[in-house]
């Protein structure tokens, strides 16, 4: 009988929950179910929340600030974390190709050529025979199917490490919506005991603010194969 009457109420309670200790959080949280990243700002909210309209962003994404409140969160497993790391040094060695194949370069290797010809006829006892001349054209021709055929390279490194980045990204969303709500509920519990309005913590604000980018950063970066698990994961994982 007990049973029942325990399975009834918490039927109640279930459909007529009580008032939140945490209704700014719960606000924040479900405007980013729709937000989306565009170049203009955050678009997705249906307000910029007041309490982040003064806050000095670049303050509390600091990556030390990013470990204490993430502290005991296991982002990845140590075998995906082990896969991100090589994932990303591949990553950012290919953008390191890339650059040696840009216009500049092939200006360069142009210019080179030449001097390496010269150089080479000033030993009297040298051949030059085996040296070849390419036009600025062939070579600049050259380096933009190089860069071409990296794109490919980039894209296939960025598709396979965007599931992991948004595994790692929904454990960091998940436990920083956490800290959100619990960090509101034992501030406005302490606000209420001494009769004051709740004036949200630096603590708040950073889970809030790191919260907002960590969605950003999946949303803005899906699909853009210059965009590896380094720049999708900056200061929440340390990948080198």
């Amino acid at each position: 009988m007990n049973e029942q009457l325990e399975s009834a109420l918490d039927k109640i309670l279930a459909a007529n929950p009580g008032p939140s200790t945490h209704p700014t959080s719960d606000r924040l949280i479900l405007d980013l179910e729709n937000y989306y990243a565009t170049s203009a700002g955050f678009t997705g909210f249906s307000a910029m929340p007041a309490e982040l309209g003064q806050v000095d962003w670049h303050d509390l994404v600091k990556p030390s600030t990013r470990r204490a409140i993430l502290t005991h969160v296991e982002i990845l497993p140590a075998d995906k974390l082990a896969e991100l790391k090589k994932l990303a040094a591949e990553h950012a060695a290919t953008i390191t190709d890339q650059i040696s194949y840009s216009p500049m370069a092939a200006n360069k290797a142009h210019e080179d050529q030449r001097t390496d010809l010269h150089q080479t006829a000033r030993n009297r006892s040298a051949e030059i025979d085996s040296k070849v001349l390419h036009s600025r054209e062939s070579l600049q021709a050259d380096f933009v199917e190089k860069r071409k055929a990296l794109d490919q390279r980039l894209a296939l490194i960025a598709q396979e490490a965007f599931p992991i980045c948004k595994f790692a990204i929904h454990n960091i969303e998940t436990a920083l919506q956490d800290e959100l709500r619990s960090s509101e509920t034992g501030e406005r519990a302490v606000a209420e005991a001494y009769d004051l309005p709740w004036i949200p913590s630096s603590v708040w604000k950073a889970c809030a603010v790191n919260l907002i980018v960590a969605r950003k950063n999946i949303l803005l970066f899906a699909g853009r194969a210059d965009q590896g698990p380094a720049q999708i994961m900056a200061g929440f994982i340390n990948l080198y």
